[in-house]
């Protein structure tokens, strides 16, 4: 369900002008709220932005683990089954529907 042009998005803007993977810290927050944003469109929760910030700059989380845990969440599957819904239907989809369409994967 990843569109690959978001990855290709969420790639540039975390990828320093020299091609590495900025280690400092302020700007790894930064650029994890940029990927939520591109994900999720919306800013991650203070708690979240740490926990996911520390673990990219200790390196216990790459920037593609991260990616793939963002992708693969719930909240992105609830967000990308109901824009089907809306495009191919014209409307929301129940609550039970999205439930058993999420569960699916």
């Amino acid at each position: 369900m990843t569109n690959p042009a978001v990855i290709t998005q969420v790639w540039e803007l975390l990828e320093n002008p020299n091609g590495s993977i900025d280690t400092n810290l302020v700007e790894i927050n930064r650029q994890v709220g940029n990927l939520f944003q591109l994900a999720l469109g919306r800013n991650p929760e203070p708690g979240a932005l740490k926990s996911w910030g520390n673990a990219i700059a200790s390196g216990k989380l790459t920037v593609a683990q991260a990616l793939d845990r963002i992708f693969h969440s719930t909240e992105y599957f609830n967000q990308t089954v109901t824009s089907y819904f809306q495009a191919i239907l014209n409307r929301d989809p129940n609550p039970d529907g999205l439930t058993q369409v999420t569960q699916l994967e």
